[in-house]
């Protein structure tokens, strides 16, 4: 039985901002970049990463096991202060909903006329406050293939030189290895973790 998706995927748009206003840190240390929000099904309260009472979600889970795997049995809502107090923090490239249009092909023109414009640089900087020493990482093969060369060539500080695994289907694991090794190898705020053995 196909997936019946909200109509009209810019509904919350309002809404997540004002949820993720609420834990963005003073100094963003760490930004991750995801795709997009996922689209709520119909007549389904929408998820999203910084909804304290929503579903967790296998991305804010594998980010929280990896960062925090002491603490993951705590609420959302104090996950997301540990996030916030670690100065990491999280945008989607694109803030209304695009994984119910299909594969990466059509999500990714969706992706190109909102992100590679300057309007979209600006809003990093000025909106979001990133600058050259806030480390950038890039969630998602479709994400990184798009973003990563723009955004070093304006000077932004990309960690990741190939693309993190989504974290589902399976993916969760092999996700959370690569980002544990990545944050370790760059001196970032992580857990001491053996790869593999993150639960």
């Amino acid at each position: 039985m196909a997936i019946e998706y909200e109509e009209d995927p810019k509904k919350y748009v309002e809404q997540y901002k004002d949820a993720a206003e609420k834990y963005t840190p003073d100094k963003i240390k760490v930004l991750f970049v995801a795709e997009s929000p996922p689209c709520p099904e119909k007549n389904e309260k929408p998820a999203y990463f910084y909804f304290e009472d929503g579903e967790l979600g296998d991305l804010f889970q594998s980010i929280m096991k990896v960062l925090f795997p002491e603490d993951f049995i705590m609420f959302k809502k104090k996950l997301l202060e540990l996030f916030k107090e670690k100065g990491c923090f999280l945008i989607d490239a694109v803030e209304y909903p695009i994984n119910q249009l299909g594969r990466d092909k059509e999500r990714n023109p969706r992706i190109k006329e909102e992100c590679l414009n300057l309007k979209w640089s600006d809003k990093l900087r000025n909106t979001v406050k990133v600058n050259k020493e806030t480390k950038i990482i890039l969630i998602k093969k479709n994400i990184h293939q798009l973003l990563a060369g723009k955004l070093k060539n304006e000077g932004f500080n990309v960690l990741n030189t190939k693309h993190l695994s989504f974290p589902s289907r399976g993916h969760q694991q092999k996700f959370q290895d690569e980002l544990n090794k990545l944050l370790k190898d760059n001196n970032c705020i992580t857990a001491v973790v053996e790869p593999s053995k993150i639960i």
